[in-house]
């Protein structure tokens, strides 16, 4: 093996929620040929696969005929362009919830899963995994899966979950292929899953995995989908023990990074999306590498878009198609997008903070210190790190393209300066000078580099100014303007005083930009419905509220929150008059949130426009004056018309920055 191979990183497709099914074959063929085109193609471009991973739902019922139709496309199509010629051992692979046959859950069956939920106990799990007539009984809803698993391995797998150990190029992984539908068997399965401690002492936490250079672990559904008694362990478990988790199940890629309390181990979780749900969905998959020295995963995204598998440049910190995780042990640990390995630690393609050793990097000095400190000094701290992240992440977003380096520096007027000649260096003296800008010059700078990058049809530097945009606007108005320097005060002492937070708004679309600032990392604007919002480390979590006035109405507003905390059964505010004593849903309903955040280490907000007709106010004070005494488990925010109307021009010049238009 030569030394260019050695270092080398680890290849894995992953692949989700396929669902072959006889009646749909007519729609999915067409996805599924160019899927292996695409696939073809990025292997003849270097993307050469060391592993497939499959997470789930390769059938839609858990029929054999489904199963046949699978190897058919696997064996056929798939398997042959992924060259070299790969072993059929390197398919990794795990049940879903549609690999069950519900047929063949049996009476006796949902007897023993219901006793098993209302006792709540890892020793009756165990029980009855171990006991071959009750564990067959429950595992006969994969019969056909296991035999498509037993013919493809030419091995049995009685289990249904499975572990390995591999060695690839020298590098040795463990990989756990957990089975979370062995209790699937309807359309209710949240919340009422398990994985059981015996499965995960039998695969992921022993002994052979401790020397393993990367441990995997493969499952179907999200954390959420367990029973709350064995969700928390299993996740603590999986997150101490494993590098890499793979999921599907959601059908839309995700990406979360894990720190544990071992400062010395990071946890990277990946959910693919879904290879087929309807060939007008955008469906997805990813490749990722897993690279050694520094360490680190990098994913590639693919997604099925305008009839074609493509590119997905959508996905948070990845507008090039590929977003880099760090995880290097020691030090900060967040996606490295697109960054060398000496420009040290970043933050989150999904705004997460990211944990760092030694001393926090101080502002500029003309950023005045944070007046809402505490004796401690953590709020002016944690701003000065969230300074650095930002600093670092506009410095790369400039630096991957050469036209928005050349156009920038035009823009600004920057003198040619032979000591400055590395894209590096480059890009660190155009974004010290954005950020030394007051908002309205550096505003006319973005605006004036974009639109003149839009005319010269330069795709990737328009791109890379966008991405600058949304990192500093948000940072130079919250943290710099007259206005700002209160708000950020008052946001700070909000996140510990749990008390209202008043932001200036007056477009929404500038209400969005203020929001993503709160992280001051990662903007991720979304409009569907008009009530989604960038989620980071304190995430922005709200119910699906009703348009219009009900917004503001007390009743509403608690059924919503109610349903969004999944507490059966649901009420009818309707059924209530103002004279009800609804403590206990309250009560619901807070603990919900407090459960959130500590499984998570996630704040939920609550974020409330202020209306814009004047009878609406006294209702919406109500509404915020209620949410905020009577809930200590999330943050009410409300999105206050304090801007000042001749700033609403200058913010509207920005609109293309923010929703560029379609080509």
């Amino acid at each position: 093996m030569t030394a260019d191979q050695q270092t080398q990183p680890i290849r894995i497709l992953h692949l989700s929620d396929i669902h072959f099914r006889s009646g749909r074959a007519w729609d999915a063929d067409p996805v599924l040929r160019k899927l292996v085109k695409r696939v073809r193609d990025d292997v003849q471009s270097g993307l050469i696969p060391d592993l497939v991973a499959f997470t789930g739902d390769l059938a839609f019922s858990g029929a054999a005929d489904q199963y046949e139709a699978a190897t058919g496309w696997l064996k056929g199509q798939l398997w042959p362009v992924l060259e070299p010629d790969l072993p059929h051992d390197r398919l990794l692979i795990v049940p879903g919830n549609h690999d069950v046959d519900r047929e063949k859950v049996r009476r006796g069956s949902h007897h023993t899963q219901q006793e098993l939920l209302e006792k709540a106990s890892q020793h009756e799990i165990a029980t009855v995994l171990q006991h071959d007539d009750d564990r067959a009984d429950m595992l006969a809803r994969h019969a056909a899966w296991s035999a498509f698993v037993e013919t493809w391995f030419g091995t049995p797998r009685p289990l249904c979950w499975n572990r390995r150990d591999l060695t690839i190029r020298g590098t040795r992984l463990h990989i756990a292929e957990l089975n979370s539908a062995w209790m699937s068997c309807g359309d209710k399965d949240y919340g009422r899953l398990l994985l059981g401690r015996l499965q995960l002492n039998q695969t992921v936490q022993i002994a052979q995995a401790e020397d393993a250079d990367w441990r995997l672990v493969l499952m179907h559904h999200p954390w959420s989908y367990l029973a709350e008694f064995d969700q928390d362990e299993a996740r603590a478990n999986v997150h101490e023990h494993a590098d890499l988790v793979l999921r599907g199940h959601l059908h839309k890629p995700a990406s979360e990074r894990i720190a544990p309390p071992d400062p010395t181990r990071s946890c990277l979780e990946l959910a693919a999306g879904s290879i087929y749900e309807d060939s007008q969905y955008p469906n997805a998959f990813q490749w990722i590498e897993l690279a050694p020295d520094p360490r680190s995963v990098r994913v590639h995204f693919r997604a099925w878009l305008h009839n074609d598998w493509q590119i997905d440049r959508n996905q948070p910190g990845g507008p090039q198609g590929w977003v880099e995780f760090s995880l290097q042990t020691g030090t900060a640990v967040g996606p490295a997008i697109g960054r060398s390995p000496a420009d040290g630690p970043t933050g989150n393609a999904e705004g997460q903070d990211t944990e760092r050793e030694g001393p926090d990097p101080q502002p500029d000095s003309d950023q005045e210190p944070d007046s809402s400190a505490s004796g401690d000094g953590k709020p002016q701290r944690e701003k000065a790190a969230r300074f650095e992240r930002l600093r670092r992440g506009l410095i790369e977003r400039v630096r991957r393209s050469q036209s928005a380096l050349n156009e920038l520096e035009q823009v600004l007027g920057l003198p040619d300066d032979p000591g400055i000649s590395t894209d590096q260096a480059r890009a660190e003296r155009l974004v010290d000078e954005l950020m030394a800008a007051d908002l309205a010059r550096a505003i006319t700078v973005l605006v004036t580099a974009y639109s003149q990058l839009r005319d010269k049809r330069s795709a990737d530097g328009a791109e890379a100014i966008t991405g600058a945009a949304r990192l500093l606007i948000p940072w130079l108005f919250i943290a710099t303007t007259g206005k700002g320097k209160k708000t950020d005060e008052a946001f700070w002492a909000a996140l510990g005083a749990k008390e209202p937070v008043e932001l200036p708004t007056k477009l929404d679309s500038f209400a969005e930009i203020v929001m993503a600032g709160l992280d001051r990392w990662e903007a991720d604007f979304r409009t569907a419905d008009g009530e989604e919002w960038p989620v980071g480390r304190h995430a922005v979590d709200i119910p699906k509220l009703p348009s219009g006035r009900a917004n503001y109405d007390i009743p509403n507003f608690r059924s919503h929150l109610y349903q969004h905390a999944s507490a059966p059964p649901a009420y009818d505010p309707e059924e209530y008059n103002d004279g009800t004593d609804l403590s206990e849903v309250d009560q619901v309903i807070d603990r919900s949130f407090a459960r959130k955040q500590k499984r998570t280490n996630r704040t939920a907000y609550v974020i409330l426009r202020e209306p814009k007709w004047e009878d609406d106010l006294p209702r919406h004070r109500q509404l915020s004056d209620f949410l905020s005494s009577r809930y200590e488990n999330f943050v009410v925010v409300e999105l206050k018309n304090l801007m000042p109307v001749e700033d609403v021009d200058m913010f509207s010049e920005i609109e293309d920055l923010i929703y560029p238009r379609p080509e």
